[in-house]
């Protein structure tokens, strides 16, 4: 069995390689306090595989560079997605939260990144806040193929309110009997700031030391959840 982790990538940095590519924001989501979901359209289609991430800039921070995974396959239409999470002293992150806007136009680098599934040996994919951004590129293009490997994924958060995105890996989990989806907190209630659940699934307390082990609550759409 394959094992693929998804963990946030964070900090920006300086880099002088010129933009090959710019997109224009079209959508901002804001599941829940501290993560943006933000989608785009590029100019022209951006050249990437699923799973990697893409040196990012935005315009409210220019000469600065982050790395970002994007959530979406590589498409026609230039549609791309990204999961961002509020840092604290992160400048770049907290400026995208608290501040990109429809219509910010962000410019793109180099591609990076080598996470992909490999083989026909079923997968286990292991995501922890916005790490599911690069599982979610790769499940989607996955969707494509007719022939794929049994696929867990495990979407862990620190409680049910800040888990997110059932929305789109409920019917994904409908729609493909490959695709296993189990969603476990850290803790079973919320903490009294966090105010909206983001969340469709039921979620399953597990112990901190090992968050997906011990869980013993399939959460699928499959399964009535």
């Amino acid at each position: 069995m394959k094992l693929l982790t998804g963990v946030m990538r964070g900090g920006a940095h300086s880099d002088p390689t010129p933009a090959r590519r710019t997109a224009r924001v079209v959508e901002v989501l804001r599941p829940h306090p501290g993560l943006t979901v933000v989608r785009l359209i590029a100019d022209e289609p951006l050249l990437f595989r699923p799973g990697q991430y893409v040196e990012t800039q935005i315009p409210q921070v220019p000469r600065q560079w982050r790395p970002l995974s994007l959530a979406m396959p590589p498409n026609t239409q230039g549609q791309l997605e990204f999961h961002i999470r509020a840092v604290p002293g992160g400048y770049l992150s907290s400026t995208v939260h608290g501040e990109t806007r429809r219509g910010d136009v962000w410019q793109f680098g180099q591609v990076h990144g080598l996470l992909r599934p490999d083989g026909d040996r079923p997968l286990t994919m292991i995501a922890g806040g916005t790490g599911l951004a690069p599982m979610k590129s790769i499940l989607l293009a996955m969707a494509m193929s007719g022939d794929n490997p049994d696929v867990h994924l495990l979407v862990g958060a620190r409680s049910p309110g800040l888990l997110y995105d059932s929305q789109s890996l409920a019917p994904l989990a409908a729609t493909n009997p490959w695709l296993k989806v189990t969603q476990v907190t850290d803790a079973r209630r919320d903490p009294w700031w966090l105010k909206r659940p983001a969340t469709a699934y039921r979620a399953c307390h597990c112990g901190t030391a090992h968050w997906w082990t011990p869980c013993r609550i399939s959460i699928s759409p499959a399964a009535g959840s």
